[in-house]
């Protein structure tokens, strides 16, 4: 195994690019990735394809080390793309995920922080919903990402943004919210969904009966209700 990995660990500095990536993924795939260090080094530096690949094949890798090499390329790489990879990546990472993605939501690029986002959606878990929620009402330009993020929760913690969000901010957010909230329990949802149904937007109505009706009883009566 260790000639195997010592050839792969050679080919990454092979002249030819299309050798050096083939050496990439052959790092990844091999049953005892020894060198999550080499793969690190590899997305720090060089072409950007070449150090998002490295990253990807990082998020292959088993183990705690990997995970907690992703968190340093979310704080520490000098490329937006390669933050946001990073990012992506430790959203299939688990719970030791959860303190990195944490620090990104603060990234002053807005697609690094978004990628944090979606990634705390797909971690699941209620202190994921605060932790959206805040970066929301902390930046103003986060909050469709977020609405989306926590439509794909389903968490019924969110309802209170989300509610907030279907009476406030523009039309599109607005009917955003109103899809997230479809996704809630009926007990959470029906109360803010009812409301936006009588909207003087016939947009925002109609994305909230569409809603309502997703919810299943007994919202379904207040569907019947909004549309007499």
């Amino acid at each position: 195994m260790q000639k195997r990995l010592e050839a792969m660990r050679k080919a990454t500095q092979d002249a030819d690019p299309s050798v050096r990536n083939a050496a990439v993924r052959s790092l990844s795939a091999a049953e005892q990735v020894a060198d999550v260090e080499l793969l690190v080094r590899l997305a720090r530096s060089g072409k950007k394809q070449a150090r998002l690949r490295a990253i990807y094949a990082l998020s292959d890798c088993r183990g705690s080390r990997a995970t907690a090499a992703l968190g340093e390329l979310v704080r520490e790489g000098d490329d937006s793309d390669v933050r946001a990879a990073a990012a992506s990546c430790l959203g299939a990472r688990g719970a030791d995920a959860a303190s990195h993605l944490r620090t990104a939501l603060a990234d002053p690029d807005r697609s690094v922080a978004e990628e944090a986002i979606r990634a705390l959606a797909r971690l699941g878990g209620s202190e994921s919903v605060q932790w959206i929620v805040a970066a929301a009402k902390g930046r103003s330009e986060l909050q469709e990402a977020a609405i989306e993020a926590l439509g794909t929760l389903g968490e019924d913690s969110a309802a209170g943004f989300l509610a907030q969000c279907v009476r406030q901010g523009s039309l599109e957010q607005q009917c955003a919210a109103a899809h997230a909230l479809a996704h809630l329990t009926p007990e959470v949802a029906e109360e803010a969904l009812i409301a936006a149904a009588t909207s003087k937007q016939a947009a925002l109505r109609r994305h909230a009966i569409e809603a309502l009706g997703k919810l299943g009883p007994p919202a379904l009566e207040a569907v019947a209700h909004a549309g007499s």
